[in-house]
């Protein structure tokens, strides 16, 4: 391999603060996640009495609704307090569900798919958005494509993380052994930058912006998979980002779920309408370059509505590779009538239509499933 054993320990141990303890315990045979406390009322400043409801965000832009609806006082039209706590990757944000401190949060699909098959109490509510990720290298790197990657270092955002599973995925479709031959370490993406254009990394995958930043900062980089050009698993139609709600506060405090519904929907209109301002603001919370994040937003497909197809192909995918012991029923994964409420009332006529398809494909699964 390129990188020395020293190297290489360096830069697992810098991943690891960020992920690897918390992915190991999801992940993990026989961990039970447990139950999950209510959220709180809360006072606004203005005096009048609010809902509140913790929510976890992701420090990448696939999250910009969070940023957005943040940023833009979408919360505040809603009169919903949200208590908000940023993460590096997925499993930081579950590990905070689990111990109480969230009642829900924006996440990749891969670890809140692993959160519910292992038994925490939670559901998909809504769709992020589809589409993004990217494989970038050095210009002088010999890896044009992921065929390439036979004994080379690969940052991504740790085992299990939706980067991490759909390079897996890809480089298996293209013979490769991604447990074998080549290596996988896991950096918060600023240091997978600093990794790449040093050499400390052959190449590096992750969520949208950070390619971005790559390519816009490294002279010479380039991008040699994306799934917006389908040379990444499963193409563009990926869904990458799911929001998901603790079942407690969806069972007993419907109307809660519907203002972070609502709330997430006209932040998710914005991001479309208005992306220039958008990227300003998911920018300045994030910490990310502005240019790249302006980049990463005209990549992505933004839509509440998430796809089933898309769902039951990572289910299915995480099952295979050992991810998951089994595969959860998606009617247990998925609910999508709070959305539907939510759809109508705003008249997002487009948005409600996509929606109905997805609820037949999820009905006749259902009827599959049992």
């Amino acid at each position: 391999m390129k990188s020395t054993q020293s190297a290489r320990s360096a830069i697992e141990d810098a991943g690891r603060r960020h992920f690897v303890r918390t992915m190991s315990k999801i992940m993990g045979a026989g961990v039970s996640l447990g139950a999950i406390p209510m959220g709180l009322m809360a006072q606004g400043t203005s005096g009048a009495l609010q809902d509140s409801i913790g929510v976890g965000w992701l420090r990448l832009a696939c999250t910009g609704q969070s940023f957005v609806g943040d940023g833009a006082g979408h919360g505040a039209w809603q009169q919903l307090m949200v208590r908000n706590e940023m993460f590096n990757a997925g499993a930081e944000a579950i590990e905070a569900l689990s111990a109480g401190a969230l009642d829900s949060s924006y996440l990749g699909v891969t670890p809140a798919i692993a959160a519910i098959t292992r038994g925490m109490p939670v559901k998909i509510y809504t769709g992020g958005h589809m589409r993004g990720m990217g494989l970038v290298t050095l210009g002088s790197s010999p890896i044009k494509s992921v065929k390439d990657l036979r004994g080379k270092t690969v940052s991504t955002l740790g085992r299990g993380s939706l980067p991490d599973m759909q390079l897996r995925v890809t480089a298996r479709e293209h013979g490769l052994d991604p447990d074998k031959d080549f290596n996988l370490v896991t950096l918060p993406s600023a240091d997978a930058i600093n990794a790449l254009a040093k050499g400390s990394v052959d190449a590096l995958m992750n969520c949208p912006e950070w390619p971005q930043v790559a390519l816009t900062t490294i002279k010479g980089s380039q991008l040699v998979a994306s799934d917006a050009n389908g040379t990444l698993w499963h193409g563009p139609n990926t869904q990458c980002v799911v929001v998901i709600v603790k079942s407690a506060l969806a069972t007993s405090k419907p109307r809660v779920l519907k203002k972070l519904l609502h709330v997430h929907v006209k932040a998710s209109r914005t991001m479309i309408a208005e992306s220039a301002k958008s990227a300003e603001i998911i920018s300045k919370m994030e910490g990310a370059p502005l240019e790249a994040t302006k980049l990463a937003l005209s990549h992505m497909h933004i839509t509440p509505v998430p796809s089933i197809d898309s769902l039951t192909k990572w289910r299915d995918k995480m099952v295979e590779f050992g991810f998951i012991p089994k595969k959860a029923k998606m009617n247990d994964i998925v609910d999508l009538r709070p959305l539907r409420e939510v759809l109508v009332e705003t008249d997002e006529k487009q948005w409600l239509a996509d929606l109905d398809n997805e609820i037949k494909v999820l009905e006749e699964m259902k009827r599959r499933e049992g």
